[in-house]
């Protein structure tokens, strides 16, 4: 059995990865975001996924109509629904642009679509789960070589991943020959040299 693996449900067995086998592809603590000066952009009007044995059973205890807006997320329906807010923002934004849900209950009672954003673009490739930034809704920032964000801590997001596991559906990178592990070690150099490059600027 492996040490405190992040499991992933949404595969037809589910699959741990070891944290020695995520490749971030950025540095840790290197990227910023501010939900307040961005006025919570992700969380208006583009939905989110909730798993229906737990995530979705809370939720709508607290809003009676949330069933209304709640579809099967394609063949995946057995783990995950798919909330779909409209605008002006989720059903859980409150007037003053905050999560309602982290407000009352904790950052770990929110959706996992909101846990893991904007680092939740995931791709599998072998034993390797690649974390990227979301490409769009969130405006990342460099943060500046004398404060590193614990927002884009590496351990940090471990621990998020790890927590609960994964039950999005995490498409699989496929068709990749040779030598799969020198190919990441060489990706993680690559960050490794922008993040010092970062610090002497």
């Amino acid at each position: 059995m492996l040490t405190n693996p992040i499991r992933l449900y949404a595969a037809t067995q589910p699959i741990d990865i070891l944290p020695d086998n995520v490749y971030f592809a950025f540095a840790s603590g290197r990227l910023a975001y501010d939900c307040v000066s961005c006025e919570s952009k992700c969380c208006r009007g583009f939905g989110f996924l909730a798993t229906k044995a737990t995530e979705l059973a809370e939720l709508v205890a607290s809003r009676r109509a949330l069933p209304l807006f709640v579809f099967p997320d394609g063949d995946n329906n057995t783990l995950q629904h798919r909330v779909r807010n409209c605008a002006p923002g989720c059903f859980f934004l409150s007037e003053t642009g905050r999560c309602e849900i982290h407000g009352q209950f904790g950052f770990d009672a929110k959706p996992e679509t909101c846990r893991l954003f904007p680092f939740n673009n995931l791709r599998r490739i072998g034993p390797y789960l690649l974390v990227q930034p979301h490409d769009s809704l969130c405006p990342l920032e460099i943060a500046p070589p004398s404060r590193k964000s614990e927002l884009s801590d590496h351990d940090a997001l471990i621990g998020v991943m790890r927590s609960k596991g994964i039950r999005a559906p995490i498409p699989v990178i496929n068709g990749v020959s040779g030598d799969v592990a020198g190919v990441i070690e060489f990706e993680r150099k690559i960050v490794a040299l922008s993040d010092f490059a970062a610090w002497y600027r």
